[in-house]
């Protein structure tokens, strides 16, 4: 059975219930079993979310708690420039972002911690706009080794295909790494 819920309220209609602050009720339809709208009620009932738009919701909780640990992982601090950001300053979540080294179209390097450090907004824009730093560069081979070059230029070819289920198993995962650099 198709759930709705009333824009008014956010109820869902499951069981009997009041359809919205406006007291009309439900009413199940013969056709279809679902609740529908009342007629007097001027808010449209909408849809629960589909499918595709939970895994969608899921895979943003997942890169925003990623994105998040690799900003507390780094300290901070741009790993290009040095430049660091108070995490209790307002807006510093915009200032300092978790820049991929190699594109994050790569759905294999998306949320690689090796391909993921903390840069600063300009050391980051200037890489997406001008191309490679070579900063960055000096940087993944110091502290990985220039082995790190070759393996995400072969992983980022890999196909990697996520369900819905999996994006809320790593946003979970994601979730409590963070608490832990939090704590």
């Amino acid at each position: 059975m198709l759930m709705r819920y009333c824009n008014g309220c956010g109820d869902f209609n499951k069981t009997y219930k009041t359809c919205c602050k406006r007291g009309f009720e439900p009413k199940l339809s013969e056709k279809t079993g679902e609740y529908i709208r009342p007629s007097g009620c001027k808010v449209k009932a909408k849809k629960a979310p589909s499918a595709a738009v939970r895994a969608k919701n899921a895979k943003a909780r997942a890169v925003d708690a990623f994105q998040m640990w690799v900003r507390y992982r780094d300290n901070w601090t741009c790993v290009v420039c040095g430049k660091h950001i108070d995490p209790n300053e307002p807006g510093a979540k915009a200032l300092m972002h978790a820049g991929h080294y190699i594109s994050r179209k790569y759905a294999s390097l998306l949320l690689d911690p090796i391909n993921v450090h903390a840069q600063c907004k300009d050391c980051n824009g200037r890489q997406n706009w001008e191309g490679m730093d070579p900063r960055y560069t000096a940087y993944m081979i110091g502290k990985y080794g220039t082995d790190v070059l070759n393996y995400l230029a072969r992983k980022q070819h890999e196909i990697c295909k996520r369900g819905r289920v999996e994006w809320e198993q790593l946003a979970d995962h994601w979730e409590q790494e963070l608490a832990k650099m939090k704590g």
